[in-house]
């Protein structure tokens, strides 16, 4: 039976042997940038997304680059699933982490959100939404945010950072920066908060190399307040 060991996974990282080339030089780049950049160039070109094909639209942009990073490492660097940490064999243990992560997670986020009262930062957005999407269509980006960014930053990123270096602390550093300051839209409580969450998460792959692990506490974190509570009418 599956527990919640806290021994470090005798498993060897799969990819360990990787080198840097072209394909993982181009998927660090999609990995690291990608999503930023089309977010960027979406409001840039189009603006806020104002309707909810353009919000669908949107989202279904990021889970299409999601889907040519795992074929390139399939196809590009002829890597197994495993070097992005992902593994069916052990997905009870991967649940019992992803709930560690979602309380530690929160014991972090609760301090970032003290820090934020002290400094008198605002929480969320700085300006409102132009588009305020149904509760079904914000469970799609959680879903989203969730699924490809760990598979961005944890799962792709920072394995291949510490196979390219032979380091384990470095990379996560290397991935929480540039995680953290992209949440700049949410002033410095988000950024301050997303480079909390995101040091949390990566322990935590370090830890277990479990890309399913730090997905559900992603998601866990993101769903509760965005769509649970206001599903339950606690929160507008």
């Amino acid at each position: 039976m599956s527990t919640l060991s806290l021994a470090a996974d005798a498993t060897p990282a799969a990819g360990r042997g990787i080198r840097p080339g072209g394909w993982t030089s181009a998927g660090l780049l999609l990995a690291m940038f990608g999503t930023p950049l089309f977010l960027w160039l979406f409001r840039l070109d189009v603006g806020e997304a104002s309707t909810l094909g353009l919000y669908l639209g949107r989202e279904a942009v990021v889970f299409a680059m999601a889907g040519v990073l795992l074929w390139m490492v399939r196809s590009g660097e002829r890597q197994p699933w495993s070097s992005i940490g992902w593994h069916t064999d052990r997905l009870g243990n991967a649940a019992l982490w992803g709930l560690f992560g979602v309380v530690a997670s929160i014991i972090g986020i609760l301090a970032c959100v003290a820090v934020a009262q002290v400094m008198g930062w605002k929480l969320g957005l700085q300006t409102p939404p132009a588009y305020e999407p149904p509760l079904w269509a914000m469970a799609i980006t959680v879903l989203r945010a969730g699924v490809t960014e760990e598979l961005f930053y944890r799962g792709y990123a920072q394995e291949r950072l510490m196979a390219i270096t032979g380091g384990r602390w470095y990379p996560i550093l290397l991935t929480a920066v540039p995680f953290a300051l992209f949440h700049y839209r949410q002033g410095p409580a988000g950024i301050l908060i997303a480079g909390v969450a995101s040091v949390i998460l990566s322990a935590i792959y370090l830890k277990r190399r479990s890309l399913p692990a730090v997905m559900i506490t992603h998601f866990s974190v993101d769903f509760i307040p965005n769509v649970a509570l206001p599903l339950m009418g606690v929160v507008d």
